[in-house]
């Protein structure tokens, strides 16, 4: 089983249609912080909760979650400067609890969405040799998470920039 990670947002969304269509299983949570409960039009699979909170477990456990796809931020640059506090809380310190939840119930991939923010302000194209150096709140804190990701003892790992 998948599980996505802020599902009702664009990317989440997006995601659930495409394993959707091609009949791969998956179930997704939101907290509907920053998202629309429309954008996931599966019922049956959604779950509305922080994926800081303890029900993780449970749910990991019922649906023998084998793949994570985590898209779950707050993620609007902007905001995430006016709000460093807000954003750390819920972009690192949520997010190292649910990747330890998702370690401790034996959660085998996990697929990180990263973003380009965290490349250095530059006008030229990005690759993956291209230096590391945020721009902003929001980069520093996806860096924070892959690094810590990096350490995980998933049996596979995949940051997606």
């Amino acid at each position: 089983m998948i599980l996505i990670t802020g599902c009702s947002g664009y990317i989440g969304s997006q995601i659930a249609h495409v394993l959707n269509k091609n009949k791969i299983k998956f179930i997704g949570v939101d907290n509907l912080k920053c998202s629309y409960r429309k954008n996931f039009k599966f019922k049956n699979n959604f779950y509305r909760f922080d994926i800081s909170d303890k029900k993780i477990n449970r749910l990991i456990q019922q649906w023998n979650v084998k793949t994570v796809i985590h898209s779950a931020a707050y993620a609007y640059v902007n905001e995430g400067e006016k709000n460093k506090s807000r954003y750390y809380l819920n972009n690192v310190k949520n997010t190292k609890k649910f990747i330890n939840y998702c370690e401790r119930g034996k959660v085998k991939n996990f697929i990180f969405l990263s973003s380009s923010n965290v490349y250095k302000d530059t006008n030229n194209i990005f690759a993956e040799k291209t230096k590391i150096n945020p721009k902003n709140n929001y980069g520093k804190n996806k860096i924070e998470i892959e690094n810590f990701l990096k350490k995980k003892t998933f049996e596979s790992k995949v940051i997606l920039r």
